[in-house]
């Protein structure tokens, strides 16, 4: 998409996040092409990211989502502070998507998400595998992420 220079970076990144929702409700390929060429040029941006795995969401290719939420959670231990305040919004997404699929293993894979935004590091959870029990996140971790939230938010 080609957004004029006159436009505050702000304004343009909107833009594009919007080209990418857009793009995704019409043709969900276009929409992942588009997503990984803004992200070649701005890769720290979790708005676009979290678009992107949006338009996958919205097309029924939860798999495809996951890898971009994954990638983007990854990288963003290393990013600047001033992005880091975007992974919230990133990790609430990715968590509603999984409570969305159901089943417990769903719901350990949102409660890993929302302990590892607490520990400042991103781990992906590793889902059960076919015919076997769920892997649960366990209680020490959940009870930590807890007091770190406690902490952070004094409520």
């Amino acid at each position: 998409m080609q957004t004029s220079k006159s436009f505050p970076k702000a304004f343009q990144q909107q833009l594009q996040i919007i080209n990418v929702f857009t793009e995704g409700r019409i043709d969900i390929a276009k929409a992942r092409d588009l997503s990984k060429t803004l992200l070649k040029s701005d890769s720290m941006n979790l708005h676009l990211w979290n678009a992107y795995a949006t338009a996958e969401r919205l097309n029924g290719n939860i798999k495809e989502a996951k890898k971009v939420y994954n990638t983007a959670l990854a990288m963003s231990a290393k990013l600047p502070t001033e992005v880091k305040e975007h992974v919230v919004i990133l990790s609430r997404a990715y968590a509603q998507m999984e409570l969305d699929s159901e089943g417990e293993d769903a719901r350990n894979g949102a409660l890993n998400i929302l302990a590892s935004l607490t520990e400042g590091n991103f781990t992906p959870h590793a889902p059960a595998k076919k015919g076997a029990a769920p892997v649960s996140v366990p209680a020490p971790r959940i009870l930590k992420a807890r007091k770190v939230n406690i902490q952070r938010f004094k409520y």
